[in-house]
């Protein structure tokens, strides 16, 4: 029986220590775990690094009223990339840890909660946006709407959404 129990003991003793830690295996994510040896599929990836922009998604919308009449509407969507003499962004963008962003023009702090980015820029001005974020593939998308009425009445109202698609460096 002594022997019965010892050899179980020592069969279990074998399969415990053959068990591999699971955990994220991916040295980018921000829970790496450096001890895993099997990914378990849990890798969460975030803001900090340094992104290459590729694209910039539009959608546009401008709507003019006159005494609560639409005299005008317009509805536009285009992307801009790097090739296009629309581009207005210079150089990557990098997202360091202490919560700073630098861009080739400027240096502002950034928060996260969740999926909403929060940009302050350097007069104090905050500027929010969602993002996804991927081990490879980063997407800010910012909306905003402007109204205003000119000195003959019409009310115009612009809504904007831009989205920036950029790619881990």
């Amino acid at each position: 029986m002594k022997k019965t129990i010892y050899i179980l003991t020592v069969i279990s003793l074998i399969f415990v220590s053959c068990t591999k830690e699971e955990g994220c295996t991916d040295p980018v994510a921000a829970n790496y775990n450096s001890d895993a040896e099997n990914d378990d599929g849990s890798c969460v990836f975030d803001l900090v690094g340094v992104w290459s922009p590729e694209s910039v998604d539009y959608n546009i919308n401008v709507t003019a009223t006159l005494a609560g009449q639409t005299i005008y509407s317009m509805d536009t969507s285009y992307t801009s990339t790097p090739q296009d003499t629309s581009w207005d962004i210079e150089g990557n963008m990098e997202f360091t840890s202490s919560g700073t962003l630098i861009t080739s023009d400027e240096t502002q702090n950034y928060t996260t909660s969740g999926n909403t980015l929060t940009i302050t820029e350097s007069d104090g001005e905050e500027s929010e946006a969602t993002y996804t974020v991927s081990k490879t593939n980063l997407s800010i998308t910012i909306v905003d709407s402007e109204t205003e009425t000119d000195m003959m009445g019409v009310t115009n109202v612009i809504n904007y959404e831009m989205t920036i698609n950029a790619t881990r460096q």
